[in-house]
């Protein structure tokens, strides 16, 4: 068995360039500096993801990151907004049970969020996802939200997409076509701000036909 020694915090110039040899030894014989080789994603491969061991790691991980950072945001709309009722998770028929009928194609699709006033008169759904690294998922993702929300709006019911990540970064294309076609996209910071509520209010205001009935 090899022993490593390390050299501890207030240590000499000799003792650091020991401990860097000390470093690169352990390394090699190790194999760590072979397994470091093969990782493509660091982020991926320490959920296990590139290993195989959740092969949905990255899109869970990416709705429960973008939920756990709006979740203030969120329940900070019921002061703002009178008379709202929020639901998570909210389903096809729980949706029915409340008096919204939704196009069939949405029967199996749980959205993230559901929002309507005690009215009960206006619908609006949200989908919520944070997205870390690139990758084919995201635009795939905007172009079908752009798709969901036109045929969202036709049945009189409101889209917001609340979307993050460093990610986009390399990936405006898709998210600039989806800014053209969904009247309502948001990020954490810019919820925060107070544009996921007047987004809610602005979207409350729409008549059955979808139109604004403010001037």
């Amino acid at each position: 068995m090899m022993t490593y020694s390390f050299a501890p915090n207030g240590a000499t110039d000799d003792e650091k360039r020991i401990e860097a040899e000390h470093y690169a030894e352990f390394l090699v014989h190790s194999g760590l500096i072979d397994v470091f080789a093969m990782i493509q994603n660091a982020a991926d491969f320490a959920i296990g993801v590139e290993v195989g061991l959740d092969s949905n790691g990255r899109k869970n991980r990416g709705g429960n990151c973008g939920i756990q950072a709006i979740a203030p945001v969120v329940e900070s709309l019921r002061q703002t907004i009178p008379g709202l009722v929020i639901r998570s998770e909210a389903g096809f028929a729980e949706l029915e049970r409340n008096g919204f009928r939704l196009p069939v194609r949405f029967d199996g699709i749980v959205w993230d969020l559901a929002f309507w006033k005690e009215d009960g008169k206006k619908l609006v759904v949200a989908e919520v996802n944070h997205y870390g690294t690139s990758g084919s998922k995201p635009p795939a993702i905007a172009r079908e939200y752009t798709d969901r929300s036109e045929d969202l709006a036709a049945a009189a019911v409101g889209f917001v997409w609340i979307t993050d990540g460093l990610g986009w970064l390399s990936m405006k294309n898709p998210l600039r076509l989806a800014f053209q076609n969904i009247d309502y996209i948001v990020n954490v910071e810019l919820a925060k701000e107070g544009q996921l509520a007047a987004a809610l209010l602005s979207l409350f205001e729409k008549n059955v036909e979808g139109n604004v009935t403010f001037s």
